[in-house]
């Protein structure tokens, strides 16, 4: 064999050699591709939980791969939006911090965590989360501020809160007119709101349990009252707590206030004996009350707590107050003998609808005592007469999505309007 003959068969080896040592790579690169592509077509199709699946293989054969890191973050973005949609919330926090590993750069995931742990009530999570999608520079930093506002709030931080109100309602008014005019006036209202209220706390002390954050008008009550208060908030959390088999996800805020500031912060009816708009409120002034009967308030607020952090606002009022009664504990002997004192003066047993309509709207106070009094009543007759854990079922199913009518059915066996307009004292 001649010598160019000898370098030709060489050199044709040689090509093969680096044609099939390319080969895979040419294969195994067309091939993520079009799985890559099937998994975007999920997408697009809705199958989003599919997507998921197949994102996540992928990615465990190419971990180092950024475009498919990426591409599984978007996904499970798309995942959480859409478990938040059917009011899973709970279960869309898993999917959000797992985009948040994945990509740890991307301003997205961040601020799904931090609106989805504010929801459920993981203020001080939250405020991680949201700052850090806001350092990433969101291109929405408006709706940031507006949820690290709420987050700041719910834990008494009301001048942060404010701070960034304001903020994300400047960055609003750069917008074009009426592309987010809801969210504008809801941030004025959240602006007035915190303005009134801190204009009287601001010098407020404060205090940390494990579970509560509590500010008190020191001027206008006994220096002590912040701690006993607080000690009845532990109490009440074990307590209620056990009870119901359910307890809160974070922590609460509380402001004690003298009972004039109270009345002034929150514009509230003078028969309104403590409030739960998102916070614990309690009107106290003076010497130090009796023990007893600060420790039906405070048992009687931290209730409401419970529900609204279990079910949000499903839970109709009368089953919330009735609750809350049952709680502190009120005797049903003293409801039985109010209703029956009032329906002697010409008073009639309340509607179904009144019973579901906040309380707070009513001025007069003989109806609101009625009306809480057959709401504490029901309650007792329903606990009465159904199985320990069917309160749990029934606050379970409202927070998974069930309209209220399918949850008190599934829970109770009836049907909530049989069960109220069938009651009689």
């Amino acid at each position: 064999m001649n010598g160019r003959r000898a370098w030709s068969l060489v050199r044709g080896q040689l090509a093969l050699l680096l044609l099939l040592a390319a080969s895979p790579t040419v294969l195994a690169d067309e091939t993520l591709e079009q799985r890559l592509e099937s998994s975007r077509q999920q997408l697009r199709d809705g199958h989003i939980d599919k997507a998921v699946a197949s994102l996540r293989s992928i990615h465990a054969s190419v971990p180092d791969h950024a475009g498919v890191a990426a591409q599984l973050s978007h996904a499970l973005c798309q995942q959480a939006r859409e478990r938040v949609a059917a009011s899973q919330v709970s279960e869309a926090l898993g999917p959000c911090e797992e985009a948040v590993a994945l990509t740890p750069a991307n301003p997205e995931p961040w601020l799904l965590l931090g609106v989805n742990r504010c929801r459920l009530e993981q203020f001080e999570g939250s405020i991680d989360a949201l700052e850090r999608s806001l350092k990433l520079h969101h291109p929405s930093p408006h709706f940031i501020h507006a949820w690290l506002g709420l987050a700041l709030y719910k834990l008494n931080r009301n001048n942060e809160a404010l701070d960034n109100w304001r903020r994300g309602l400047m960055q609003l008014e750069k917008l074009p007119e009426g592309a987010t005019s809801d969210i504008a006036d809801q941030l004025r209202r959240f602006i007035e709101k915190a303005q009134r209220e801190e204009a009287i706390e601001q010098g407020f002390d404060s205090g940390l349990s494990s579970h509560f954050r509590v500010r008190w008008d020191q001027s206008a009550a006994d220096p002590k009252i912040g701690g006993l208060v607080r000690d009845l908030l532990e109490d009440a959390w074990n307590d209620v707590g056990y009870d119901l088999g359910i307890y809160p996800r974070g922590e609460i805020a509380v402001v004690i206030y003298g009972a004039r500031e109270f009345s002034s912060a929150l514009n509230m009816h003078g028969w309104v004996a403590g409030l739960y708009d998102g916070k614990i409120r309690i009107p106290l002034g003076g010497p130090l009350p009796d023990r007893r009967e600060l420790r039906r308030v405070v048992y009687h607020e931290f209730t409401h707590a419970l529900l609204h952090s279990a079910a949000r606002a499903k839970v109709p009022t009368w089953f919330q107050e009735g609750m809350a009664q049952h709680q502190e504990p009120r005797s049903p002997s003293e409801s039985r003998s109010v209703v029956s004192n009032l329906m002697a003066e010409g008073h009639s047993l309340p509607t179904l609808k009144q019973l579901t309509t906040p309380f707070t709207r009513e001025a007069k106070q003989s109806l609101v005592t009625l009306r809480y009094a057959v709401s504490h009543l029901l309650v007792e007759r329903l606990l009465a007469t159904t199985s320990a854990g069917s309160v749990s079922r029934y606050l379970e199913a409202l927070r998974a999505g069930s309209d209220h009518d399918e949850a008190f059915e599934a829970a109770f066996g009836q049907r909530a309007e049989a069960f109220v307009n069938g009651w009689r004292p």
